[in-house]
This record gives structure tokens, C-alpha cells and sequence, in this order.
């Protein structure tokens, strides 16, 4: 029991900070999107106007899922965030769950939990449960948000709160099971990874299709996603779908159990090659390789943030109209520095796409620092190349990333707005795009340089100055803060172009100061102690 007891509270510990950030996060969501609708749509005609253009088009629909109630603060934050919270806890469950069961297989830790007397079997029900902990503490930090948004704000009861949680982390839940399940088959965390994702993705699509194709309704019930649209969270207690969620777990849970004891340690039950041909592109030069191994995250990156601004692109008209005339949206978007019109709409939510690319800045830190820790580096900088020239070549070649990562906003944002029949110019798409690179730059040169100085509180300075600035402008787009605290935020001093003509002077002096303090953390790495672990 001792045995089982560390392995638990290992897990916990190493997981507990995201689970707590992450719940923080969904709480903070549910408050900006209550309170904004409250003071956006305040009389019953608002409510009509956005009910008869957000709740009968079929692309919105697809996307976020049938609208139960928009006329109400619970409808409306219930359909906006359902879905949100669904794919983004699932995302999160099933990283989680690879890495620590199948992860920590293909580095050697696991091997450590069966040293002593704990058979594979019952090591492997420890390591379940230690995930099934740090799931409890992602539902607990969620229904304290909920219930304090709800209470507090006069919204939903505290019974709705809970119900309403127990919906936003069903699918991390179920995602948990499907990542151990699938760390079971496969031989590889990536491999394990994409096996979940897909799922999760076919999950997505029969959900989509189910809510735009005339006929194809009954596609909802065979996604996860259709099921969560059938609790009828804070609009109507529904808990039969839940039951299907609570299958899908004890399910999975039971398989996941069974295959682990059948299969030999370090292998899946498909097994890896033995062989194979030699890859050596890229390899050689100290920049191919950082190029190398920075790819994957970088078109992980670049491929969500495209279609997130092709998502924001296709329903821009649709929630300008939705709008109107009403008087308090237009005072949000004017406080975001765009008019209420679909060039504003789309200029807001590129400001708020910039934060991806702060925080795709900041898994490129965190990346450098596993380098280090893990002795990589040592071996890099054991010849001729310094480590000077090794933290240089990474950050110039993220800081590219980045660039590129800018003009397929633009682009996929330009994809959308045509779709839709909107009359935005591919030009004026394309510099919207680049106008949100400078923060992400920014976070890139500070994280480098806190990195160089300080080693390990590196890549939490730039999620930290990513995290910060969104909340501050998810509030000052609320409520009137003083300008020195906005000023805080490096994403408000972007104009929401394309409805307004970018800054260039700003972007170039966060460009100036990324250079900076790139090369001051560049430098200042050469001098200190490598720090392993």
C-alpha cells in the first residue's frame, strides 16, 4: 500500500499545477462569458435579436453545438462554453494520460514503480488512480468557479453550478480512459497521442455533421461531444448522458487494466519496428536540428491557430448581425479598439489569437529547458558549439515559426470571411495576420532571457505574461480598468486590425526588445550553470 500510495501522489503532485490552472481557466471563461452577455444584451429585445440570428445558422451550430435558451445568461453561457470546454479538457486528459502511461514507459520511469513488490497489473491501477485524483482536483477547482460565478452573480443555483461541472469535465474524464487505452496499444506517447486525438477528432466531425447536415441529427449520439449537448446544462437537468460517459470510463478503464498485464514492458501490443531507415535530414547542423526538433510543435501549433481564425472568419458576419445596434456590445468592442461591424469582429479576436502564439512562444522555452534537464545539451555543447550559439539558433528559428504561424492566421482568417460571403480583401487579411506576431515575439525574447539567466523559471515567466494579459483583457473589455493596469497586457497595444490600420511602430519595438533580450539570455547561458533535472 505504501508503494501504491507514492505512485499516486507522485502523479498528483507533478499534475496538480496544470489541473489547477486549467480549472482556474474554465472558471474565468464561465465569469467573462455571463458577465458579458448580462451587460451586452440587457433588455428582452436584444435577447430576441441574438436568439433569431446566432440560434438558426447552421455553421455556428455545427461549430458550437445546438442553442438551448440564448435569450437567457445560462443558455447562452452554457451553449458557448460547452463545447469550448469539452475539446479543451479532452485535449488536455489525453496529453495527460500518454505522457504519464505511456511516456514514462518509453523513458524508463515506469520500470522504477515495479521494482519493488508491486505487481504490472496493480502498478498499472496506481498510476490510473493518481490520473483519476488529479482529474478530481481539475472538478473541484471548476465547481468552486462556477458556483462562485453563479451565486455571486445571481446567474444559476449551486446545484446547477455542480451539475454544470461535472458536464465541462466529463469529457476529460471519458479522455483519461481513451489516452490509457490507447497508451496501451501503441509503442510511442506520440503515437498514443495521435491514436486519442483521432478519436476525439472523429468525435468532433459526427458532432459537426450532426448539427449542419438536415437529417443527420442522430449523428449526435454516437460523439461524446452530442452527449454533453443532451445534458442541457443550466437550462434543464439531463443526467441520462452522463450514464453513456460513466460507461465509456469504466469501459475503457477495465481494457486499458486488462491489456497492461498482457503485453511486455516497454512495448505495446503493436509493436515498434526494429528496424528502420535511417532519417538524417536536417541533422547536419546544430540549426537543421533545432529545426528538426522544433517541427512538430510548430505545425501542431500552426494548424490550430489556422483553423481557429478560419472558424472566426466563417461566423464574423453571423455575429455582427447578431449584434445590431445594441448599444452596450458596441461599448465592449470599442474598448477592444474595434467598431461593432465583422472587420471588428474579426479584429477582436485576432487580438485574442495573438495569446496562442504567446503561448506557443512559451512551449518553445519549455522545449529549450527539456534539453537541459534532461542532459541533451551537455552532449550539444561538448564540441565546438557553445551554448551561446545553441539558444541563438533555437530562438531565431521559434521566432520564424512564429512568422509563419502569423500568416496562416491571416490566411485561414481570409479562407473563412470568403466562405461566409464576406467582402474583406485577402491584403488586408494578410496584414491582420502579421499584425499579431509582435506579442508572441515578445514573449519569446522575454522567456529566452529569464531562461538564460535563471534556467528553470523560464518557461512559467512566459506563461505567466501570456495568462496576465489575457486576463486583463478579457476584463478591460468588460469593465473600465485603470490604463496603467491595461497597459500591463502586451496583447492590448495590438490595433484590432483589420478593422483598424496595425501599429507598426509597436510591432517594431517588441520586436526590438525580443532581439534584446534574446541575446541577452544567449549571452547570460553561456555564463551559468548548466542545471540537470
Amino acid at each position: 500500500m505504501r508503494g501504491g500510495r507514492a505512485i499516486v501522489e507522485l502523479i498528483y503532485r507533478q499534475q496538480r499545477r496544470g489541473a489547477v490552472i486549467w480549472g482556474s481557466v474554465f472558471g474565468l471563461f464561465v465569469w467573462v462569458s455571463a458577465y458579458g452577455y448580462a451587460a451586452a444584451y440587457p433588455t428582452a429585445k436584444d435577447r430576441r435579436d441574438i436568439v433569431a440570428t446566432l440560434g438558426s445558422n447552421s455553421g455556428i451550430r455545427s461549430l458550437f453545438g445546438p442553442a438551448r435558451a440564448l435569450d437567457t445568461v445560462n443558455g447562452f453561457t452554457a451553449w458557448r462554453c460547452g463545447t469550448l470546454f469539452g475539446v479543451i479538457g479532452a485535449v488536455w486528459a489525453l496529453l495527460l494520460a500518454t505522457k504519464i502511461l505511456r511516456g514514462d514507459e518509453e523513458a524508463g520511469r515506469t520500470d522504477l514503480y515495479f521494482a519493488g513488490p508491486v505487481s504490472r497489473r496493480l502498478g498499472f491501477a496506481y498510476q490510473l488512480a493518481g490520473l483519476a485524483v488529479t482529474w478530481l482536483l481539475l472538478f473541484a477547482t471548476v465547481v468552486s468557479w462556477f458556483i462562485c460565478v453563479g451565486v455571486f452573480g445571481h446567474y444559476w443555483s449551486w446545484t446547477a453550478a455542480v451539475f454544470f461541472s461535472l458536464v465541462a469535465c466529463a469529457l476529460a474524464a471519458l479522455f483519461l480512459a481513451v489516452g490509457a487505452v490507447a497508451a496501451q496499444f501503441a509503442s510511442t506517447r506520440r503515437a498514443a497521442a495521435s491514436i486519442a486525438g483521432a478519436v476525439l477528432g472523429a468525435a468532433f466531425v459526427a458532432r459537426a455533421i450532426a448539427g449542419s447536415v438536415a437529417g443527420a441529427a442522430w449523428l449526435a449520439w454516437s460523439s461524446p461531444l452530442g452527449w454533453m449537448d443532451k445534458t442541457h446544462a443550466l437550462t434543464g437537468t439531463n443526467p441520462a448522458p452522463l450514464l453513456l460517459v460513466l460507461i465509456g470510463v469504466v469501459a475503457a478503464v477495465a481494457l486499458a487494466i486488462a491489456v497492461s498485464s498482457r503485453r511486455d514492458l516497454g512495448q505495446g501490443v503493436w509493436p515498434s519496428r526494429d528496424t528502420a531507415v535511417a532519417r538524417t535530414a536536417l541533422l547536419q547542423s546544430p540549426a537543421g536540428l533545432a529545426l528538426r526538433l522544433l517541427r512538430g510543435t510548430s505545425i501542431a501549433w500552426t494548424i490550430g491557430v489556422g483553423l481557429f481564425a478560419a472558424m472566426f472568419g466563417t461566423v464574423s458576419t453571423a455575429v455582427s448581425d447578431a449584434f445590431g445596434d445594441n448599444n452596450a456590445a458596441s461599448d465592449i468592442f470599442k474598448r477592444m479598439g474595434a467598431e461593432l461591424s465583422a472587420k471588428g469582429y474579426i479584429g477582436v479576436t485576432f487580438v485574442m489569437i495573438s495569446a496562442l502564439l504567446g503561448l506557443t512562444a512559451a512551449t518553445f522555452i519549455s522545449a529549450s529547458r527539456a534539453e537541459e534537464a534532461d542532459g541533451r545539451l551537455e552532449y550539444l555543447t561538448a564540441g565546438p558549439l557553445t551554448r551561446r550559439a545553441w539558444l541563438a539558433t533555437r530562438t531565431a528559428i521559434a521566432a520564424g515559426a512564429l512568422v509563419v504561424m502569423a500568416c496562416i492566421v491571416g490566411f485561414g482568417g481570409w479562407i473563412g470571411v470568403a466562405a461566409s460571403g464576406g467582402d474583406i480583401s485577402f491584403g488586408d487579411m494578410m496584414l491582420a495576420g502579421i499584425n499579431v506576431v509582435g506579442p508572441g515575439l515578445l514573449v519569446l525574447g522575454v522567456g529566452t532571457l529569464v531562461y538564460g539567466v535563471a534556467g528553470r523559471p523560464g518557461s512559467a515567466v512566459a506563461y505567466g505574461v501570456v495568462a496576465w494579459s489575457f486576463l486583463v483583457e478579457m476584463i478591460g473589455a468588460l469593465v473600465k480598468l485603470n490604463h496603467f493596469i491595461l497597459d500591463t497586457s502586451i496583447i492590448h497595444h495590438l490595433a484590432a486590425a483589420p478593422a483598424a490600420d496595425p501599429r507598426w511602430a509597436t510591432t517594431t519595438a517588441m520586436v526590438a526588445v525580443a532581439v534584446v533580450c534574446a541575446a541577452g539570455g544567449a549571452a547570460a547561458l553561456q555564463r551559468r550553470d548548466v542545471q540537470p533535472g
